[in-house]
Formats: C-alpha cells, structure tokens, sequence
C-alpha cells in the first residue's frame, strides 16, 4: 500500500475530515488532499506531526527498480519506431480502410535531461520551477480538409473543469498533412494541481483533444 492511502485511511479511522485535520496541523485542506491523492509528499516534518496526530506507523512502500534514465532523444527514437512498425503491420495483416479523422496517439513528459517524468495516482508529477519537455504524437488522418495545422496546450485548474478558467500555455504550428511529433518546453509553476489539455486545431475548424492531470512534488 502506497503512502496516499495510508494516510486517507489512518484519517477515516481517526473520524477527521480532511479540513479537521489540517486545522490540526495548521496547514491548508490543499495540502492534505495533495498527499492523499498521491498528487505530493508530505515533508519529513509534516510526517512525523501526521504520524502523531493520526496515531499510526507508515509501512514501507516497496522501492522500484532502479533504471538508467533514457536520453531525450532515444526515447523519442524508440517511439516513433514503434509507431511506424505498428501501422506497417496494420496495413500488411488487417487491412482495413485508413481512418479519415486525425487522431492524438501519445502524450508524454521528460525533465530536461530526457528522462520520463513520474505518474501516480493517475497524475504527472512533475518538478516545481523546472523546464519540462512534453512530446505531443500525433495522425494526420486521410482527409485534406481536416489536416491539422497546429497543436496548443491549455491548463485549467483542477475542480473548475470550465473554458472560462482555461489558460493557453503554447501552440505549434503543424505543416498541412504531417504526421509524427511536436514537441514544447514549459517551465512548471511552483504550485500546481492542474488539468492540462492538448488540442489539436484542424484545417475544417474541428478540434481533437486529450487531457491529463499535471501536479508539482511538495518539497
């Protein structure tokens, strides 16, 4: 069992809201819902008032295997191999009619040295005050009138889920009828527990998009 739950679950069995316990801790209800979604750590400090307060032990989580971090470009490399030998075999064996539609294949995060970035929990977990690299993989489609020509990136903070609140962060232009990769830089906020939104923008108007949760580690 990972940390988050076992600090949700140490609460529960205590009988503490969230807010009752950060009152405890004279902390924000932020903080307390970051580490029980996984989202952030708690600092050594805070664990320890946690462990105090909610009268129980962490137990160890089990450490992952150690791996050498990939550089940028041969992670990218291997990607687009891949894609390119997967639609080789889907034309070769299924032979079924291409789809028209363009199409977001892949969404993916690197630190600045190239290598992959954390989930959990079902959030990214990325580095607070840091440029990061976001690879963007992308299928044209078959039909000229609905080539993407360019790919943006929006946030929109967690729980308004609402345009009024969205904010665009960058765009890239895509030549008519290209297929493969675009690649941003960003460099993270140092609080952020966001949803971040990658639209494709179509040549007809249409729009095709993916999202993804996005939140800085506490340090």
């Amino acid at each position: 069992m990972n940390l988050s739950e076992q600090l949700r679950q140490a609460r529960e069995s205590q009988g503490l809201s969230q807010e009752a316990l950060a009152e405890r801790l004279n902390l924000s209800r932020q903080s307390i819902s970051k580490w029980e979604l996984g989202a952030s750590v708690p600092t050594p400090e805070n664990l320890k008032a946690l462990c105090e307060v909610l009268e129980f032990s962490p137990e160890p989580e089990s450490p992952p295997s150690p791996q050498k971090a990939p550089i940028l470009w041969k992670a990218l490399t291997a990607l687009l191999t891949l894609a390119l030998l997967s639609a080789v075999l889907y034309i070769m064996f299924i032979r079924t009619p291409p789809d028209p539609s363009p199409s977001i294949t892949g969404v993916y995060f690197y630190d600045k040295t190239g290598a992959p970035l954390p989930t959990e929990a079902g959030w990214h977990v990325l580095p607070p005050g840091e440029t990061v690299i976001i690879a963007v993989t992308f299928d044209a489609g078959t039909d000229p009138d609905q080539f993407p020509h360019a790919a943006v990136l929006y946030l929109t903070p967690s729980g308004t889920e609402t345009f009024e609140e969205r904010q665009q962060l960058a765009l890239r232009s895509i030549g008519d009828g290209e297929s493969g990769l675009v690649l941003f830089t960003w460099e993270v906020p140092q609080d952020l527990m966001d949803h971040l939104e990658v639209v494709l923008e179509c040549l007809g108007g249409q729009t095709y998009a993916d999202y993804y949760n996005v939140a800085v580690l506490d340090t």
